[in-house]
């Protein structure tokens, strides 16, 4: 089953351009090549696999951390704003807040999620303009599995979130909830 465009490029926002935009470690001092114009071949643990796996030259590398460095403080301080705004939105549920406030607080989280994601969208539009057709390919095709993976971890979800009960246990559930 092949996946949208827009669903891939939603998945790649949010996972691949996290990880690239949120990363503390720069990506030039560890990926370098002699030749400029020529892939790096040699694996550094601290890099992001995805990024191993383009073979990115000394060039690319230092375009996607000049992009990952201009968006860098503005996600992590808007993901830092968010996460401050759903925590309020939870204590707010479980106090005496009015239905109006609790909507406006839900308003806010959802425009700073958008917000997060348009930072990050706008990132990963700048990234791939650095990479090659080839290069995008790639992404597209491991995006792909990932999604992959994941609807089938989440269509096994249930399951495991669900213990089977013997039937001795069944029974004595059954007479905890009739008391």
């Amino acid at each position: 089953m092949l996946f949208s465009r827009a669903s891939v490029i939603a998945f790649l926002t949010l996972s691949i351009g996290a990880v690239a935009i949120a990363s503390p470690k720069p990506w030039l001092s560890q990926i370098t090549s002699q030749n400029p114009n020529q892939p790096n071949n040699s694996p550094n643990q601290d890099v992001p696999k995805w990024i191993q796996r383009l073979n990115l030259t000394t060039q690319q590398a230092q375009r996607m951390e000049t992009i990952r460095n201009k968006y860098r403080g503005q996600i992590i301080e808007s993901a830092k704003v968010l996460r401050q705004a759903q925590l309020e939105l939870g204590q707010m549920l479980g106090s005496d807040a009015s239905i109006d406030t609790l909507r406006q607080k839900h308003r806010q989280v959802e425009n700073l999620k958008q917000k997060v994601g348009n930072l990050r969208f706008e990132s990963l539009l700048e990234m791939r303009e650095v990479l090659t057709p080839e290069q995008r390919r790639q992404v597209a095709d491991s995006l792909q599995n990932r999604v992959r993976k994941r609807k089938t971890l989440d269509s096994l979800s249930p399951q495991m979130q669900q213990p089977q009960m013997g039937a001795g246990e069944q029974g004595n559930r059954g007479a905890r909830e009739r008391d």
